[in-house]
């Protein structure tokens, strides 16, 4: 079962707001909203919380959640590339993890970077057969 709600792409909006910030050189850190309103092709997945019950349920949880942290790469991506003098962001309450190379190319990594199936099994669990929260609804 996939995320199969509307996907906007990109409207445009962070960008928008970026270029008005990178006239702001004194400008060292940025805290962003969460990515689903940032107008980047995600629109944060159903709000109702019974889709996201039992098995299936959870595999569902994290295709969003998945969705959501490859908005917030995109967002990242977006960050760097047009604000290369900050030292800090984050979008919604994730924490970019900046660094800088020799040759001055930045990159923003996140906690799932290069380990996004470890970090979706520890995000939302597998829930024990029998489970009553989960397995009963």
């Amino acid at each position: 079962m996939g995320y199969t709600g509307y996907n906007t792409g990109d409207s445009g909006r962070l960008k928008a707001v970026i270029d008005v910030l990178t006239g702001l050189e004194n400008l060292t850190h940025l805290d962003l909203p969460e990515s689903w309103s940032l107008g980047l092709g995600f629109n944060g997945g159903p709000g109702c919380g019974n889709v996201y019950f039992g098995k299936e349920g959870r595999i569902y949880l994290r295709q969003v959640i998945k969705e959501g942290a490859e908005a917030v790469e995109k967002g990242g991506d977006i960050m760097v590339a047009n604000l290369p003098h900050l030292t800090s962001f984050t979008i919604g309450e994730t924490k970019a993890n900046i660094t800088r190379t020799k040759e001055g190319i930045i990159n923003a990594t996140w906690p799932w970077t290069g380990r996004m199936d470890e970090w979706l099994m520890e995000v939302v669990p597998d829930i024990s057969t029998g489970d009553v929260e989960y397995d009963s609804m």
